[in-house]
């Protein structure tokens, strides 16, 4: 969902969330803002409010390097086994501030819930010409 400031993408998001927590079913949001802050800040914030803990972001150990690619799919598939057992609504919100990770973890686990019980909303501003690649794409 894209929109200029102040239309009321945040308001519509936050309504599908408390409507979707009254129906018991399991929920997280996730926020960027303009300040640069860690690689998947706010996948932590989703993580943290859907499962109570972003545990599933960590490395696992023992596995050396990776290279970037190859983390995200792993991060995906993780995540999918995480919130593939019931109903879940999870909201990416301000993505346009998003570091590059985060939005190529979004794309990634957008490919693979098709056969899970779960929405995504993405929610940010529309993307000018200087966009950066990750968003672009």
């Amino acid at each position: 969902m894209t929109g200029q400031p102040g239309i009321g993408k945040t308001r519509l998001v936050s309504e599908v969330l408390a409507a979707a927590a009254q129906l018991g079913v399991r929920t997280g949001r996730g926020t960027w803002d303009p300040d640069p802050g860690p690689p998947l800040a706010g996948w932590r914030s989703v993580l943290n409010g859907a499962l109570g803990s972003a545990e599933v972001l960590a490395p696992e150990p023992g596995d050396g390097v990776r290279d970037a690619a190859s983390e995200i799919y792993r991060l995906a598939d993780a995540l999918s086994d995480s919130l593939g057992d019931r109903p879940t609504v999870l909201v990416f919100d301000d993505v346009h501030w998003a570091d590059p990770d985060s939005v190529r973890l979004i794309r990634r686990f957008i490919a693979l819930v098709d056969d899970l019980p779960v929405l995504v909303i993405v929610a940010g501003r529309p993307l000018g010409l200087d966009a950066p690649a990750p968003l672009a794409e």
